[in-house]
């Protein structure tokens, strides 16, 4: 859902995709794009000698990923383009307040935290 959030309004509005074939698109570039960080990053480790990808990570997610989108394909088949269109719209909005709330509470730690030095507007004499 990650990129998806972004390139899939992108593919419907600008390429004139309808819903369905854009999150069919968005599946597609995610897949190679997450084999081809796999390929950079298999034989990578960190200072300590352990490697970055944590493969008991990825055996605890992958099952749910693929039952998600197992479910996810047969809804977007179900359901007809203006309702993908508006749960898309739902769920891109939760996730901008989502992400707002987060970027609130952020600021405010590192406002008190004196992380940020607030500038101050010099004084015109």
């Amino acid at each position: 859902m990650e990129g998806g959030i972004i390139l899939n309004p992108i593919l419907q509005y600008f390429f004139i995709y309808s819903a369905k074939k854009s999150i069919t698109i968005c599946y597609i570039i995610i897949l190679f794009g997450s084999v081809g960080n796999l390929f950079n990053l298999y034989k990578e480790t960190l200072p300590n000698g352990v490697p970055i990808i944590y493969y008991d990570l990825i055996i605890i997610t992958l099952p749910l990923m693929l039952s998600g989108a197992i479910y996810g394909v047969s809804i977007n088949l179900m359901l007809p383009d203006l309702f993908i269109g508006i749960i898309l719209s739902i769920i891109l909005c939760y996730s901008f307040y989502m992400t707002f709330k987060k970027f609130k509470s952020q600021r405010k730690l590192e406002k008190d935290q004196n992380l940020i030095k607030l500038v101050k507007k010099p004084e015109i004499y």
